[in-house]
């Protein structure tokens, strides 16, 4: 029986709050389909640090600054996609690129514009320092 590493336990959590935080700050500007982007946050949260994580720690310095920022803008599009898919199902919409993918754009663009990236990169850099104690 394979059991659950205490690292995808706390990615899932932190993938959550991730969504909490994303919930605060877009709210407004995405609309009803950022309850998509929420409700998978926990497993954006696994996938991120499934991709991005062991490159953290196997860097210092400027190198994971560069592998935050890259988890940063990785998260923003699955959260972007998340959020597009729930527009296609509020929609009834089955394909339609227009709408999934004006959600990625507005989160990747309101992630970068708006001045979020000065504050979500260096909470992205705490945030895989917290999982690197995890799994430690």
């Amino acid at each position: 029986m394979r059991t659950t590493t205490p690292l995808t336990l706390a990615s899932l959590c932190a993938g959550a709050l991730w969504g909490g935080c994303a919930w605060f700050l877009g709210a407004k500007a995405v609309g009803t389909p950022i309850w998509g982007g929420v409700v998978a946050s926990p497993l954006i949260g696994w996938m991120v640090t499934a991709l991005t994580h062991a490159g953290f720690c196997d860097r210092g310095g400027f190198g994971r600054t560069m592998w935050a920022l890259g988890s940063v803008y990785l998260g923003a599009l699955a959260f972007g996609l998340a959020c597009g898919i729930a527009a296609l199902v509020a929609r009834g919409v089955y394909i339609d690129a227009e709408v999934l993918l004006e959600p990625v754009l507005g989160v990747l663009w309101g992630v970068t514009m708006t001045g979020f990236l000065l504050f979500l990169a260096p909470l992205a850099y705490f945030t895989h320092w917290v999982l690197e104690q995890q799994s430690a």
